[in-house]
């Protein structure tokens, strides 16, 4: 699972949850409060509850925690998006390859 698809994931199941990469982890707040449940990016099945008790009674609590422990599964490499190239191919504005004339 990519990052993006895991923050994808999250953002449907509910407004009050805020993704972010903090440090190289992949760190979901509830309600401002941050470091509820973050995923490690140093670690391949690194996942972690900053707070087991607040984490157990936010809504839809078990379906983030699958969603978090199928992105920790993912190899640490297949996790970011390839990046995306512009290929020049002649000078001008159109002169890139992927641009449709």
């Amino acid at each position: 699972m990519k990052y993006s698809e895991a923050k994808k994931a999250i953002e449907a199941l509910s407004s009050k949850y805020d993704i972010s990469m903090r440090g190289g982890d992949f760190d979901v707040a509830y309600n401002g409060r941050t470091h509820v449940i973050y995923v490690s990016g140093d670690y391949e099945y690194g996942i972690y509850v900053g707070y087991p008790e607040m984490f157990s009674v936010i809504p839809s609590s078990n379906k983030l925690y699958m969603i978090l422990a199928e992105l920790a599964m993912t190899p640490l490499d297949e996790r970011e998006e390839g990046k995306k190239y512009y290929v020049k191919i002649f000078d001008g504005g159109l002169g890139y390859l992927n641009i449709d004339i």
